[in-house]
């Protein structure tokens, strides 16, 4: 079978217009919070590098997982040279016009890690670099597909959101370490991923509004941590497992998962993640095991979660519009350690 090639685009009027399409498809759903756009279902923040005031995406776009935007992850900008590999970002075309966004696996020097260069960054994210030519000439460096951008927005927005989650993942040596070791477990005990899938939760819940609500609970509790000093972490694996979040404390560290209703739905698969990711992942043994769910969750229930070894917390909603607004119980937030001495 013959290798796909990718021609790397050198005309300015139509790179422009491509970038303008993932551009707008990041701020199409986003939240603007005057620093930069949050995309709850993504759960990625996104913003100019130069003037973090303004809404309009301009050339030079940081991303991050940070929901502050003080730790860039990566930035995808826009090329200020053409027909060479000096700007670390790019479009190709493919043999049948298909455009993507690609990027050379290089991640600069900063708070987060030191620099990861092409191979390293293939290693550590699992990717594959693609064959580009420029001109007649293939390319020295590293490429990687970042989006198709003739796709659905939606799928745009969570193919960015999931290579910032790599390049996350990148930047961590220790995490990438543990996550080559978690994938051959994984393969151990769950061979290959089955194709296709199916949403839990409230039926008369859109799935997407689901994810909305998750991330912006996930944003106020990170947002607490973040004043104390600390942080949410979210344990990923390239493969895409995750936990909602992992909270350090001086007791211990938290495993937590949020869901976005008391259905016996989510609270089986909360529990079920809870208890099953320590065993797919070593990484996260030894944790205590938390279910956020909201509302007042029932003392049966709590009594009958305490006994599979889970820990039943509740968080309060209030939805207004496209305005969410996320409340903790005490009795989490002493948990968390958030706002004590």
């Amino acid at each position: 079978m013959p290798t796909t090639t990718y021609n790397l685009l050198t005309n300015p009027a139509e790179i422009n217009a491509a970038f303008s399409i993932w551009r707008t498809a990041l701020t199409e759903e986003g939240e603007w919070r005057g620093d930069g756009w949050w995309l709850a279902k993504q759960r990625i923040v996104v913003g100019n590098r130069n003037d973090r005031t303004t809404p309009e995406l301009g050339e030079f776009v940081v991303l991050g997982t940070d929901p502050t935007g003080e730790d860039v992850t990566v930035q995808l900008n826009e090329p200020q040279q053409y027909g060479n590999e000096n700007p670390l970002s790019g479009v190709v075309r493919d043999g049948s016009g298909r455009l993507y966004l690609v990027r050379q696996g290089v991640l600069h020097r900063n708070a987060q890690s030191d620099r990861v260069d092409g191979a390293l960054f293939a290693e550590r994210t699992r990717l594959a670099p693609i064959p580009v030519l420029i001109g007649a000439a293939s390319a020295k460096r590293s490429w990687f597909i970042v989006t198709p951008l003739d796709g659905p927005r939606h799928e745009i927005r969570r193919n960015i959101a999931v290579f910032v989650d790599l390049c996350s993942l990148a930047r961590g040596a220790a995490e990438a370490r543990q996550a080559a070791d978690d994938d051959e477990r994984l393969d151990e005990l769950l061979g290959k991923d089955e194709v296709g899938g199916e949403s839990t939760g409230d039926p008369s819940v859109n799935r997407n509004r689901r994810r909305r609500i998750q991330g912006e609970v996930w944003l106020a509790l990170q947002l607490l941590l973040k004043a104390d000093g600390r942080v949410l972490r979210k344990p990923r694996h390239a493969r895409g497992y995750e936990v909602d979040g992992e909270v350090v404390t001086t007791t211990g560290p938290l495993l937590l998962e949020i869901k976005t209703s008391t259905t016996a739905a989510d609270v089986y698969g909360g529990v079920g993640q809870l208890l099953l990711y320590p065993q797919l992942l070593p990484g996260l043994q030894g944790h205590r095991r938390v279910l956020l769910l909201p509302g007042r969750p029932t003392k049966p229930l709590v009594d009958a979660l305490g006994a599979c070894g889970v820990e039943l917390h509740r968080y309060d909603l209030a939805i207004t519009g496209k305005k969410v607004e996320v409340g903790f119980s005490k009795r989490f937030l002493k948990l968390c350690e958030i706002g004590t001495p």
